[in-house]
This record gives structure tokens, sequence and C-alpha cells, in this order.
């Protein structure tokens, strides 16, 4: 697995205000080869990000960074928030744009963000997970995603909506999702953030990534998700000597 953070976030974002150019200096510092900066591209209206990203702005602050670090691999991204509704919408804010590593991402259901309490009022979690798999689904087959962003996101707000739902459960409802993952070659990330949000794991669970092993998935990536230059790298080495006790 190469030494780069593959999901970090730059002003282009509408959550972040650090420069590429400071993450990709903590990025070096702590030992990383490279960095992959992947700005949120949104397009559902609920969004505060809708309309935000700005590719010029985006460009020059990569170059930016990479003039000031030439023996750093910067690389280009977007976390795509794959919407089914708004496809014509996506392909045609892809055309033109090529990047080194694309994210897909599923942030929304019909009922709200999915790290909003009320996203689940009225609703059992098989309603919610029918439809974030089919979103997902839809995603993985559009064929535009190198990576899945933290893949039981969800987990934040379900934990203490549904607590007969336990992380375990998951991989048994995401089945088709993971089958999907691994035929279409699309890396899984492993999600630091989790571990800054309150969880003992990252996104997916270790538990989740060695039912994926078995199953035959082996592409995986580590991201710290980071909105701030001090979370780059956050805890990767202890993740990463787990993700080689799995993936060995």
């Amino acid at each position: 697995m190469p030494a780069i953070d593959w999901h970090v976030h730059t002003p282009c974002s509408c959550d972040c205000i650090t420069d590429p150019a400071e993450s990709t200096h903590v990025a070096m510092n702590r030992g990383l080869k490279g960095i992959c900066f992947t700005d949120h591209v949104d397009f559902d209206p609920r969004d505060d990000g809708v309309g935000f990203f700005n590719w010029k702005m985006y460009n020059e602050l990569i170059d930016g960074a990479r003039g000031k670090f030439p023996g750093m691999h910067v690389k280009t991204g977007f976390e795509l928030n794959w919407q089914e509704e708004f496809k014509k919408e996506i392909e045609a804010f892809l055309e033109g744009k090529q990047v080194d590593f694309l994210l897909g991402s599923v942030h929304w259901v019909s009922t709200g963000f999915i790290n909003d309490r009320t996203t689940y009022d009225d609703r059992t979690f098989d309603d919610f997970i029918d439809e974030w798999i089919k979103e997902s689904l839809s995603l993985l087959s559009s064929g535009i995603a190198d990576g899945f962003a933290h893949f039981d996101y969800f987990y934040l707000q379900t934990r203490h909506v549904y607590p007969s739902i336990s992380r375990e459960d998951i991989y048994d409802y995401a089945g088709e999702v993971i089958e999907s993952l691994i035929t279409h070659d699309v890396s899984l990330e492993i999600n630091t953030s989790a571990l800054r949000k309150g969880l003992d794991e990252p996104f997916p669970s270790w538990n989740f990534l060695r039912h994926f092993r078995k199953d035959g998935g082996n592409l995986v990536h580590l991201g710290s998700d980071s909105h701030e230059a001090r979370h780059v790298k956050f805890r990767f080495d202890e993740c990463l000597k787990m993700v080689k006790s799995i993936f060995h």
C-alpha cells in the first residue's frame, strides 16, 4: 500500500479552509510520500456545498502545493456525492476534468443527510439501508469511482437510532454492494476520521474488513478525511498494522 493519504480536503470544499500546501507539508513531515486532495462535489440543493467547488481555484492550489514540495506526490481527486437523480449533472461536471483518484460517496437519501438524526425519523433501518444500497449500487455501476469513501459513515447516527443493529450486521445487509465493489475493482476506503468522531474503529470496522478479505476483496486504501492539516495521516500507523494483518 503506497504511503499516501488518499482523502484530504482543501478550501474548495465548503467545510475546509486549510491550504493544501500546509497539508502537504504535514504529510511530508509525518513520513508520507504523497497526498491526494479529494474535494467535495455536491449536487443536492439541500447540501451547503452545492456550487461551491471551483475547478480553476482547485488546480491553482494544487499547483502551489506541488511547487513548494516537488519531492511529494501531490495527487488530484474528488469526493463526489453520488445520487442517481443527479446522474446527468454529475456526468456534465466530470466532462473534461481529469483527476488521479475519484472517491464516490453516498451522503444523502430522500429524507436527508446520513449524519443528521432527523433523516431517520419514522424510518426503519431496513427502509433506510435499502435506499442507501440502491444509491451505492448505482454509483458502482456508473464506472466513475476509483474508491468508495467511508462505507458505513451512517453508523454515527444509526447506532443511536437503531441500537439493535451492530456494525457486524452491516456487512450482511450490504452484501450486494460488497460484491459490486469487488466486481468493479473499486477500492474500499479505510477512513480514520471515525476515530476522531467517537468510534473505536475506522469506517468500516475491522471485522467488516476481515469479512471483505475472506470474500475476495483486496483493494483498500487509507484516508484521513482531513479538513485540517493536523489530521493528515491521522492514526495511520496503528491502522496500517491492522490492514497488513488482514490483507497479508
